[in-house]
């Protein structure tokens, strides 16, 4: 704070409220005074694994924690150097604060060799909570130096899946990924190249969750989101995507050239891909096959429209503008 005192002795402060014979003699300073946080800042490349600053991405200490304490100061890329097991998914990875010119990008990518990241969590092992700008790319070859967009290709081979997901959890609310909306919405996010992988298609919720703040959920202004040649086994569901509701639906969603046809203890049980509330949403090029529910649900390819993670019969929702194709 700032005190100041004029040649008849009055005394005044920023912020005010300050009390004081004198500027040298201040009894009580102001209740709140101006502050300012010097946090850690992140710009370029970071190595996330054993022997690094940071053993983990979701653990206590580790890099989601520091980054939601941090700033961005530039891009970001976070290199997986090694297997991260052990995983307990206490951090999500929220929108971060930025420094300087702003809109910046992260990419999570594997380094070095294929990797595999382990962990058990009673909801979403991997959580980005209202993150924008953000890609999940399991290529080693994966880059981008500006901001990904819709329908971005750039960055590896896209049929090599070299970072394996997995939530070990045995309860029937786990999920392997999450984007959530956090406070504004997660956009122009990128999951693309993974092997996603639940404990049992008889309990785990969901393999790839994009919807609201509890997995699951339906979530609002997730926009411009884009899930991409991933293989997602062991899941009630697939891939799913909720936007609010018909009147405040996800804009332009993208789930293209997915791989859930794998087959019994590896299956999806019930639904392989779910949108609705969602304008504009594409879903192209998707291998769907091998549900075996066994239950009274039935097993749904892919649903666009509306349909809750549960077996009651939904009336009402919509998806508007929905391109889809199958193989």
């Amino acid at each position: 704070f700032v005190i100041a005192q004029d040649t008849l002795g009055n005394i005044g402060s920023n912020p005010g409220g300050a009390v004081a014979v004198d500027v040298n003699n201040v009894t009580t300073p102001p209740a709140s005074p101006n502050t300012y946080t010097i946090v850690t800042a992140f710009t370029g490349s970071y190595d996330i694994g054993t022997g690094q600053t940071y053993t983990s991405l979701t653990n206590a200490g580790g890099v989601f924690e520091a980054i939601n304490a941090g700033a961005l100061t530039g891009n970001v890329v976070l290199n997986i150097v090694s297997d991260l097991a052990g995983e307990l998914g206490t951090n999500a990875l929220n929108q971060w604060a930025e420094d300087g010119v702003g809109g910046y990008t992260m990419l999570i990518k594997p380094s070095g060799a294929p990797r595999t990241i382990t962990g058990s969590n009673t909801g979403a092992l991997i959580r980005f909570f209202g993150t924008d700008r953000l890609r999940l790319d399991g290529s080693t070859a994966a880059t981008f130096a500006a901001a990904p967009t819709p329908g971005d290709a750039v960055g590896g081979d896209p049929l090599l899946r070299e970072l394996t997901i997995q939530n070990t959890n045995t309860g029937t609310s786990a999920v392997v990924i999450a984007v959530m909306s956090g406070a504004a919405g997660a956009q122009n996010v990128t999951l693309k190249n993974l092997n996603v992988i639940g404990k049992d298609p008889t309990t785990t919720l969901a393999g790839i969750a994009l919807g609201g703040n509890t997995p699951g959920s339906v979530g609002t202004d997730n926009d411009n989101n884009r899930v991409e040649n991933c293989a997602v086994k062991r899941a009630i569901y697939g891939i799913y995507s909720a936007g609010l509701s018909a009147a405040n639906p996800n804009l332009g969603s993208v789930i293209t050239q997915n791989d859930l046809s794998a087959t019994a203890a590896d299956r999806i049980r019930r639904v392989g891909i779910v949108v609705f509330n969602d304008d504009g949403v594409q879903i192209t090029e998707n291998s769907v096959g091998g549900l075996d529910t066994n239950e009274s649900a039935d097993g749904v390819g892919i649903g666009v429209g509306t349909q809750g993670l549960d077996t009651t019969t939904t009336t009402s929702g919509s998806g508007s503008s929905a391109t889809t194709t199958t193989t």
